[in-house]
């Protein structure tokens, strides 16, 4: 089974995190195993005024004694008590690498003094700990006030001899395994996590195809929109043209038809997924036939093509006198007419759903061989199902990095109830900064033509 089949279903996503728990487990496990271990000595040290005098003066003794504790502590480290050591021990290091061993420590508001020394030899971490316990008691004695007599009155006793320990100090092997395994646990769960989101939005053709119901009948480039992306002109020897082409031909096959097509391009519900009926239309006029590209989305109110002999679509609905004739711009470059939106402060819907369009898509039926229908998404507008039932049919564009099941069904649902037949799906990949080449047919054809969608 492959290893990333192991993401699927509850029961998969388990075996991920308990695998991982487990690799977690086993690496502290065998870092421990491979780490030197280290062994801790410990002795104690109470350290106290000698006095014979009142209560009052044991107090002021014992305050004393706390407030010099830190020093007490300090000096365990200083090379007056570890030169001693390491004379008495024998032992086969300098003064500066067995401070780093050695370490005093003074619980909270008492009088005892902590020494420990850690050593890869448990022997030695208590050999080492008892002697610095012992020249520090001395030290401590010869440095602290004297009485009448010049004796020391600072009294030193050691209330904890270091013993043999019988494990290591570090590693702890219990720590480093638990925490090795909780580690797994948490990237196990984010393994697991992650995955499934980037599954979410990640989408195959078979997939969508599954998700969906409907075939995917193509795959086609988008672009952002900010500049000419006639592909079909820019780089007709190019892979996104053949995209283009490979769709023409599918349409062609789904509706068994090669001289007469009628189809709608729309999406489920953002247009910037609709596919760029200029490029589809430019990839049938190569075939010979003549072609009409149709932007019916009103409600997108763009600079779509050029408008200098006419108002577009926008115009010839609400104007009887506008002609089609007038309506159409005939671009030899390109090889195709088009038929532009236009701007228009009536409501779309209202003209969409007029006679007079569906007259001119009947009209238009029996003048060219193609005709392609750009229209708004199923979901935003009712547009894309009035139009639908006059066509051959429905291309539903999905960008394959948002592609949603539930909107999609619901868009294939609102043309089905109208009777509108659904092609299939194309899928439409985001592409970016594509240029155009200096003298090339995009620019003679005119930048205004940038995509449908």
């Amino acid at each position: 089974m492959p290893l990333i089949g192991l993401f699927k279903g509850a029961k998969g996503a388990a075996a991920v995190i308990i695998l991982a728990v487990l690799l977690g487990w086993g690496a502290a496990a065998s870092l421990t195993n491979l780490s030197t271990p280290t062994y801790k000595g410990q002795s104690s040290l109470y350290i106290t005024l000698q006095s014979n005098k009142s209560a009052t003066d044991l107090n002021q003794g014992s305050t004393y004694v706390q407030s010099q504790m830190i020093s007490f502590a300090e000096l365990a480290s200083t090379p007056v008590v570890l030169d001693a050591v390491i004379s008495e021990l024998q032992l086969n290091s300098t003064t500066a690498k067995l401070a780093g061993s050695v370490s005093a420590t003074i619980p909270p508001n008492s009088a005892i003094l902590q020494v420990t020394a850690t050593n890869t030899s448990p022997q030695t971490a208590v050999d080492v700990a008892n002697s610095v316990a012992t020249h520090l008691g001395q030290l401590v004695t010869q440095l602290g006030p004297k009485d009448t007599d010049n004796k020391g009155i600072i009294v030193v006793k050691t209330i904890k001899t270091a013993v043999l320990p019988t494990s290591p100090s570090a590693p702890n092997a219990d720590l480093n395994q638990s925490a090795g395994a909780l580690l797994g646990l948490l990237l196990g769960t984010l393994a697991v996590i992650g995955w499934r989101s980037y599954q979410s939005k990640r989408r195959t053709a078979e997939k969508l195809e599954s998700e969906t119901g409907m075939p995917v009948i193509g795959t086609v480039v988008a672009h952002d929109g900010t500049s000419s992306t006639l592909l079909m002109v820019q780089d007709p020897g190019g892979l996104h043209a053949e995209q283009y082409r490979r769709l023409r031909e599918n349409l062609r096959a789904s509706l068994a038809s090669r001289d007469s097509l009628c189809v709608e391009l729309t999406s489920a519900l953002t247009a910037k997924t609709v596919i760029s009926a200029v490029n589809l239309g430019v990839a049938f006029a190569e075939t010979g036939v003549s072609v009409l590209v149709i932007d019916a989305d009103l409600r997108s109110r763009r600079a779509w093509g050029n408008l200098s002999s006419g108002g577009g679509l926008a115009k010839y609905l609400s104007d009887e006198t506008e002609t089609l004739e007038a309506a159409i711009e005939r671009n030899s470059a390109l090889g195709i007419d088009i038929l532009p939106a236009g701007v228009t402060q009536e409501p779309a819907g209202k003209l969409i759903a007029s006679s007079r369009m569906a007259d001119l898509v009947k009209s238009v039926r029996g003048i060219y061989e193609v005709v392609i229908v750009n229209t708004p998404p199923v979901l935003s507008a009712a547009d894309a199902v009035v139009l639908g039932e006059l066509t051959q049919g429905a291309v539903l564009a999905v960008e394959m990095s948002k592609a949603n099941a539930g909107r999609i069904g619901e868009s294939v649902a609102c043309l089905r109830i109208s009777g509108t037949r659904i092609i299939g799906l194309a899928v439409v990949r985001r592409h970016f900064g594509l240029p155009l080449r200096r003298g090339s047919a995009a620019k003679r054809a005119g930048k205004s033509y940038a995509r449908v969608g």
